[in-house]
């Protein structure tokens, strides 16, 4: 018996008939099982797609929190249905070939392997009524449409029949999703619902399409009047052929206008009601959310069944080895370990507070409209290295390679021309001087930026090439109010496509999903108040293979700190999403949880935090620190210092003062009310967000109130450090701790402990081998601390004074006297059933739009309705 053919009956009956393995093995075994070696090839295929299924499921992908009337299974403990492509499939083979021959060819394999693992957690196309909602978590500029490609043609293989994808709210973001799904993944068999100059319109004969049979695709943006037309649309298909024909509902840029934002008790907010009626036309079929910024999907309300919450999976992709993202291009920075960090890539470069200042168009609209500054010697630097790296990709012979420049200074519309005409003044200046020869401060820059990443070009050669290229460089202002915006399929006078050179000067339009091609120099001072908003502007962030070492990045100093931060939130949530899966608890139990900045960056709006209680904290096994202190405050400093002097007294009572190897004093078996007593009387700044000594103390006195404490007084042996006399039985020297640059009202360190700090309390034999990570330290911990709490005291040099002497990111401590740290890692005890819990909020995830001379999200396209005839 052929084992191929063994397997398409079997296939053929999970997918064509819709029945389950266990049905479709009991029908081969009945149809085949007769013939030479057909009941042995039965068995065999049928165990082999039973693993195959097991590892599609076998994924980090967590159900997220629920109410507690709510129980929901693992994903992982249902069937799968889908278990890869099929040699007969017609869709995905297409599209794998395209990618396999184009700029995606090194990334194929990742493509593939993720898509097959999104398809597999989709609502089974076979099975009626069945419904399912997801999210598939990516990164910043990192291939998503890609994946989604690749999940439609591969859903489409497997039984979908409509495919309606959600693409933002902008026209451009719309057009460009459209021609790479037409270009990509249909064919003349697909009928196509919307094209690239025309979004959806409701004038086509959906019954009569779906009775058809033929794959169909609408690219629908995000606009009020283009969801009615779709949700009529849908409506007016007969409910009986909607339950038989499989709809797969993609929203891009899920966290883009689709969450709630209203009010408990209000109406939902529009585009929000106007999704959910859509997504209820779909009896049948999946809702998958894309987003690199997923924090207000996963809170939105778990309750409300019509709500777009992922309630049946979620799904972390990992970018390719060549991505370049906010921890590769920042670095990144843990504030749970002062030693833990990453400086990132020698690319970011900054622009001075005065540039900053110069390029701040004024707050009332008429000196708005007249703003026309100078531009600093920073932008026109950048324009400089922009016009370098042209000629260097053409000497490299990516003649046929498109090349951009993002310039991003405000999301105000009027500036954006008056710049627009400034960058092309200074392109005048730089083309008369390459034809002068004077090459003086071309050469300046291209020394200083070589050295950086190894350029390995020559100056002559490059130089050569200026003067060719200089000419093509246009100037491009894509906004809600431009006519000339962004396109990169131009064409020659043959048909021929033509690269090209373009420097882009916009603002809201151009921070979200839209990819600039060939993207080398970003010059971006913008600031934002929330994680997810800084994140969608990064479009430096994505692959840059062939010219790696060409991108640079032109940012302010603060915020350049501010993506570092961003690196390790967007890595501790992925971790989150890992975590969640491996523990086996229920969501209730465990949600997402979301660093909170120690500066100016909110978690998120009011509104789109209401939901966010049903995701708890405890405090068993987490750790806090103090990393916002008081520093001028003589009075509060010389409080705190007490505190801790009697906190010593009282310790010392039981389990006499020692000295450990490396020379911190340590007492043992402290008790958890003393532990209480000491929190409630130390003052902690008001700005360090996550330090609640009320629910501390709550805690201390009821699910900890049995737990032992050992108390260790940090106590460095360097002789250049200040001490202090806290009644010990020596002076203890002080720890340094440079305060940030950019706030002056506290001093705000950043970090205060570091991961081995942890393990101060410890008598380990042997040190830990290997990286010490949370996961090790929690585990040595779990091993050795016998259930016992820490609690470290940092005395911190009042005369701290920064190591960094370049970025200037952290300036001298001002204190009168030392200041004091505190840091704890609360014992791991079972308290589920206490109350007084913590919350984790999300953040704010849309890209908001609000009153006056902001980017325009009207609906300027296609005002000429469609006229595609019906289905016949």
């Amino acid at each position: 018996m052929n084992h191929d053919f063994c397997r398409q009956v079997i296939v053929d009956g999970m997918r064509r008939r819709g029945q389950s393995l266990d049905e479709a093995v009991a029908y081969a075994h009945e149809h085949l099982g007769q013939m030479p070696g057909g009941s042995e090839a039965v068995a065999a295929v049928a165990e082999e797609l039973r693993r195959e299924q097991m590892r599609q499921m076998l994924l980090e992908s967590p159900p997220m929190a629920r109410g507690a009337a709510y129980h929901v299974e693992s994903e992982a403990k249902m069937d799968a249905w889908y278990i890869g492509p099929e040699p007969d499939d017609k869709y995905w083979p297409r599209l794998a070939d395209r990618m396999q021959a184009g700029a995606l060819a090194d990334a194929f394999e990742d493509v593939d392997r993720a898509s097959t693992k999104v398809v597999a957690h989709l609502a089974n196309p076979g099975v009626r009524d069945l419904k399912k909602k997801g999210l598939v978590v990516g990164h910043v500029q990192s291939g998503k449409t890609a994946n989604y490609a690749a999940v439609i043609a591969k859903a489409t293989d497997a039984g979908y029949r409509m495919v309606i994808v959600l693409s933002g709210m902008h026209n451009n973001l719309r057009k460009q999703t459209q021609q790479r799904l037409t270009n990509d993944v249909t064919d003349e068999s697909w009928f196509a619902l919307t094209d690239s100059e025309n979004d959806f319109s409701g004038v086509h004969r959906g019954s009569a399409l779906l009775v058809r049979r033929v794959p169909s695709l609408a690219v629908v943006k995000k606009n009020s009047h283009r969801l009615r037309w779709l949700r009529d649309f849908l409506r007016d298909i007969k409910v009986e052929t909607r339950r038989n024909c499989p709809i797969l509902l993609l929203d891009d840029e899920a966290d883009q206008a689709t969450p709630n934002s209203a009010k408990i008790g209000e109406d939902p907010t529009r585009i929000n009601e106007l999704v959910r009626e859509v997504w209820d036309e779909i009896p049948s079929g999946s809702y998958v959310g894309y987003t690199a910024t997923p924090f207000a999907n996963v809170f939105m309300d778990p309750d409300d069944e019509r709500e777009l919450y992922p309630s049946d999976f979620i799904l972390a992709l990992e970018p390719g080895k060549d991505y370049f993202g906010a921890e590769r291009v920042f670095g990144r920075f843990n504030p749970d370990d002062a030693e833990d960090g990453d400086e990132g890539l020698d690319i970011v470069r900054s622009v001075p507070e005065d540039d900053v200042m110069a390029l701040k168009p004024p707050s009332d609209r008429e000196s708005r409209d007249a703003f026309d500054p100078d531009l600093p010697e920073s932008l026109v630097d950048a324009v400089r290295w922009f016009c370098l790296s042209v000629a260097v990709r053409s000497v490299r012979g990516q003649v046929g390679q498109h090349v951009s420049m993002l310039v991003h200074t405000t999301h105000f519309v009027a500036p954006h021309f008056t710049m627009r005409q400034r960058i092309g003044e200074v392109l005048e200046t730089l083309t008369d001087e390459v034809s002068r020869g004077h090459r003086a401060m071309f050469e300046s820059v291209w020394d200083r930026e070589v050295s950086a990443t190894q350029v390995p070009e020559n100056f002559d050669d490059v130089w050569g090439a200026l003067e060719g290229l200089l000419p093509r460089i246009k100037v491009v202002v894509d906004n809600g109010s431009s006519e000339d915006r962004l396109d990169y399929d131009v064409v020659d006078d043959e048909g021929h496509p033509s690269p090209q050179y373009v420097i882009a000067v916009g603002g809201g339009t151009l921070s979200r999903g839209l990819t600039l091609e060939g993207l080398v120099v970003s010059y971006f001072i913008r600031t934002a108040s929330t994680y997810d908003t800084l994140l969608q502007m990064g479009r430096w962030f994505g692959y840059r293979v062939g010219y790696e070492d060409l991108p640079r990045v032109w940012m302010p100093d603060d915020l350049r700190e501010e993506f570092r931060f961003l690196a390790q939130v967007e890595y501790e949530l992925r971790e989150e999403i890992g975590a969640m899966a491996r523990s086996g608890v229920s969501p209730r139990q465990l949600g997402v949880k979301v660093r909170a900045h120690p500066g100016r960056l909110e978690i998120t709006a009011a509104t789109k935090m209401q939901h966010a209680e049903l995701v708890r904290m405890s405090f068993s096994g987490q750790t806090v620190q103090t990393i916002q202190l008081h520093e001028r405050e003589s009075e509060v400093l010389a409080s705190n210092r007490e505190q801790v002097a009697e906190l010593i007294a009282v310790a010392g009572q039981g389990d006499p003062w020692q000295q450990t190897d490396a020379g911190h004093w340590i007492s043992r078996d402290v008790r958890a009310r003393d532990i209480s007593n000491f929190l409630a009387k130390y003052r902690a700044h008001e700005s360090q967000v996550n330090w609640r000594p009320d629910l501390m103390e709550g805690w201390l006195n009821d699910p900890g109130a049995d737990t032992l404490w050992n108390v260790v007084v940090f106590n460095l042996r360097q002789e250049q450090t200040a001490t202090v006399d806290l009644r010990l039985p020596a002076e203890v020297r002080c720890v340094r701790r440079a305060p940030l640059s950019r706030d002056a009202d506290r001093a705000n360190i950043k970090a205060l402990m570091s991961l081995p700090d942890r393990l101060l309390d410890l008598n380990l034999e042997n040190s830990p081998t290997g990286t010490l990570d949370n996961v090790e330290t929690r585990r040595l911990r779990a091993e050795h601390a016998e259930c016992r709490g820490l609690l470290i005291i940092y005395m911190i040099d009042p005369e701290s004074g920064p190591k960094d002497k370049i970025l200037k990111t952290r300036r001298q401590m001002r204190a009168s006297e030392p200041l004091v740290g505190v840091g704890l890692v609360f014992p791991t005890v079972d308290d589920w059933s206490y109350s007084d819990t913590a919350q984790y909020y999300s953040v704010l995830t849309d890209w908001h739009v609000g009153e006056g001379d902001v980017e325009d999200v009207t609906d300027t396209e296609g005002q000429k309705q469609a006229s595609f005839e019906g289905a016949a």
